[in-house]
């Protein structure tokens, strides 16, 4: 077995919350997917140390290699908590599972907590406008250029080719060494640097998941019909263009000044209907289209009245609305019962409503991120 070890030039950026002394970057290359059938020839880390990061790769460079290369990963992790991979609970972790099976050994994936890009990239993939997800694609939507032109498919014949020359000294069998680790660290360093990619995802969630009240600032152009709702943030934005669908529009800006999204609202001037949940405390009347409390009923004639279902328990109400993609505490208007489209009233209250605004704002982002593709 062959190791390589060196400081790393790059800095970069760690998952938001862990500790950099905790985590490391892994990835692995194999002659095929299958771990019964096909074998492991490289292993590689980038960790953090002495306040620098770093890199160490196990070569196979033979057929029984493969086992000392298993042994020297799982010892150098086994005192870490936080493995961030590429696709690796998919293929990585399940193959390395089986290849230590295979060999006797104890590996106890399940200590680790995993962060795979992958799964978090392609829950988002419409909304970061990626047109495919194998990671030297992701790694281009970010401009990052990598020396390594090889894919991990094409480097199969290389390897073999390396066993066939293993004990010559060949200025090839160099060459194809030189080939198989720069594949890999390139690999790891392209993975490190989509940490910035990950963080991006990580703090508009919690963006949208802190019950805490935003700081936003609200404009209302009734000329236009437009409510503009605009936050500051104090992350990197990495989404920079703007993404339009039914009844909004969200810019992600990138200022010297500050950071900030800007969702715009188009209000519909129209009349609703509020619907209430418990119906069965109410009449409804027919001729005035209306409903009135049980306790009201007795002061109407019979014949004027009947008992209310769901899709006739309403009020109507007249005013400037704006669309939202669920429902929340904020009242909810339709046109008619079974109508998809929700809605909820634009008055004073809700704009002088930290606790409105803010949840209008979330909701719509959360939209936005898992929902909309249309740019």
């Amino acid at each position: 077995m062959i190791i390589e070890q060196k400081a790393l030039d790059n800095s970069f950026g760690l998952p938001i919350g862990i500790s950099p002394e905790e985590t490391v970057y892994f990835d692995i290359e194999t002659t095929g997917f299958s771990a019964d059938v096909t074998a492991l020839y490289l292993i590689g880390c980038i960790y953090f140390e002495d306040g620098e990061w770093q890199l160490i790769q196990w070569f196979a460079e033979d057929n029984k290699s493969e086992k000392e290369a298993l042994s020297a990963f799982s010892d150098f992790i086994k005192d870490k908590k936080y493995l961030i991979c590429y696709n690796g609970t998919t293929f990585d972790l399940p193959y390395l599972t089986k290849k230590y099976e295979k060999h006797s050994l104890t590996f106890e994936a399940y200590k680790y907590e995993i962060i795979d890009f992958y799964r978090v990239f392609s829950s988002y993939r419409k909304f970061l406008g990626l047109s495919g997800l194998k990671q030297k694609e992701v790694e281009a939507y970010l401009g990052i250029i990598r020396e390594d032109k090889f894919s991990g498919g094409e480097l199969i014949e290389w390897y073999s080719k390396y066993l066939k020359l293993r004990f010559s000294d060949s200025s090839e069998k160099e060459e194809i060494y030189k080939t198989l680790i720069l594949h890999n660290s390139d690999d790891l360093a392209g993975l490190a640097r989509l940490t910035k990619l990950y963080n991006f995802i990580k703090e508009l969630e919690t963006l949208i998941n802190s019950g805490d009240e935003l700081e936003i600032d609200c404009v209302v152009d009734y000329t236009t019909g437009k409510i503009i709702l605009s936050t500051k943030v104090d992350f990197d934005i990495l989404r920079k263009d703007e993404l339009r669908g039914d009844g909004f529009s969200c810019c992600f800006i990138d200022e010297s000044t500050a950071n900030r999204i800007d969702l715009t609202l188009d209000m519909y001037e129209t009349e609703l209907k509020l619907f209430y949940k418990d119906y069965k405390n109410y009449y409804y009347l027919p001729k005035e289209d209306m409903v009135i409390h049980k306790s009201l009923a007795a002061f109407v004639d019979k014949e004027n009245k009947v008992k209310a279902s769901a899709s006739n328990c309403y009020t109507r109400q007249r005013g400037s609305f704006i669309k939202l993609p669920e429902s929340g505490f904020l009242p909810v208007f339709k046109a008619d019962y079974s109508d998809k489209t929700i809605y909820t009233l634009v008055n004073d209250k809700v704009l002088d409503s930290k606790e409105s605004l803010s949840a209008i704002f979330r909701s719509m982002l959360k939209h936005i991120m898992t929902q909309v593709s249309k740019v």
